[in-house]
């Protein structure tokens, strides 16, 4: 009985998330937690795993509008410390924790990200460092990074602020 509710309560909200993602203008963070509702199951590390359809669909959204592709990357980046506005430490980062199970491995993900380009200063500049840090972050357990650029990690901190709720 229990999985019958769980497996009715994932078609429910995924049908919402696709209703949604129909008429999207903008991936926002309220996307990103209305597309964390599609939980499947958890591991025995508590790790989420989410539905997979709702995965496929999303991706199939992302990839195929640059400006989408663009706002999911400007909230790729998250702080694993409290944002320091002056950026005087070496904050550790890491990537939006589902990346992988929405494009199926990172490595699509970044072949896309190299692929766009855009006149938006702003999404040049994250795309810039996500590039310089993505394969150091998942050869590496995924452990986090530090942006040691002072200008750049004042930079992503003001991204992260912006974007926050």
């Amino acid at each position: 009985m229990v999985n019958i509710s769980i497996t009715y309560r994932q078609k429910v909200v995924y049908c919402l998330f696709d209703k949604y993602l129909q008429d999207i203008k903008e991936i926002t963070l309220e996307s990103l937690e209305f597309f964390k509702l599609n939980e499947d199951k958890r591991t025995d590390t508590n790790k989420m795993i989410l539905y997979l359809p709702a995965c496929k669909r999303l991706r199939k959204v992302l990839l195929s509008d640059d400006l989408l592709f663009s706002d999911y990357v400007k909230r790729l980046i998250r702080s694993l410390m409290p944002i320091n506005i002056n950026g005087n430490d070496l904050s550790s980062f890491v990537f939006e924790p589902f990346l992988e199970q929405i494009f199926g491995n990172w490595q699509i993900f970044k072949q896309h990200l190299i692929n766009v380009s855009s006149n938006d200063v702003e999404f040049s500049r994250v795309k810039q460092i996500v590039l310089q840090k993505i394969d150091n972050f998942f050869n590496s357990s995924k452990q986090g990074f530090h942006i040691q650029n002072f200008d750049d990690r004042v930079f992503i901190n003001q991204v992260i602020g912006k974007y926050r709720y």
